[in-house]
């Protein structure tokens, strides 16, 4: 009994598997988008800070942001009242 159940699991883990692997997004050439050389540009905005928290202007109209994050791993965002800002845990500061 215990076979038979077996046989049919190992053949859908493997049915997942190979669906999987081809699983990567192609154009409509049919090359995957990495062999394609296709570059995505990200966007990148000036934040800056006021009493209203952090933001940048596109045109008249004012959009929520994010600093850019320092280098090394102990940043986090954090918030305390108005302020928000990338904090250091354990050097206990703020990065200004």
């Amino acid at each position: 009994m215990n076979t038979v159940l077996t046989i049919p699991a190992a053949i859908l883990g493997l049915g997942m598997t190979i669906t999987a692997a081809n699983a990567a997004p192609t154009n409509s050439t049919g090359q995957t988008l990495a062999q394609a050389g296709v570059i995505i540009r990200v966007a990148e905005h000036d934040c800056i800070r006021d009493e209203k928290g952090w933001h940048y202007m596109k045109k008249e109209q004012r959009h929520s942001c994010r600093p850019k994050r320092p280098e090394g791993k102990d940043w986090g965002w954090r918030c305390e009242g108005k302020r928000c800002g990338w904090w250091h845990a354990k050097e206990k500061h703020w990065n200004n």
